[in-house]
């Protein structure tokens, strides 16, 4: 071989499955995490004495009385609804909040309690 030419690595099957294996705990560690907490966020929202059940929430409004505005309390938690709409004022209910599930429904134990059948 020449002094110039490049020096490559050769393949490692050892290696790659070492980074396979921890790719996929890290995968694993992330989605553990986000469930948990999407279950501590809903119990927080469900101890403030909010309906938790349902799949569409509507915005509560307060009027603000230095700025003369309304502004909205009670938000449901971002990990398990998503704002849809926009808000104008309290009156034209344009803005509600529809309930998401960041994986496949079948997957979802709240939704199919049972093994999928899919």
């Amino acid at each position: 071989m020449n002094a110039a030419s490049p020096n490559f690595q050769k393949f490692d099957s050892k290696l790659k499955k070492q980074l396979i294996t921890a790719e996929n705990e890290r995968k694993d560690k992330a989605k553990r995490d986000a469930d948990d907490e999407r279950k501590r966020e809903m119990e927080e929202f469900k101890a403030s004495g909010n309906k938790a059940s349902a799949n569409t929430i509507m915005p509560v409004y307060e009027r603000d009385t230095i700025l003369e505005c309304d502004r909205e309390v009670n938000k449901p938690p971002e990990s398990q609804y998503i704002a849809l709409g926009w808000d104008e004022d309290s009156t034209t209910k344009r803005k509600h909040y529809r309930r998401f599930f960041p994986d496949e429904l079948e997957n979802v134990k709240e939704v199919l309690h049972i093994e999928s059948p899919f």
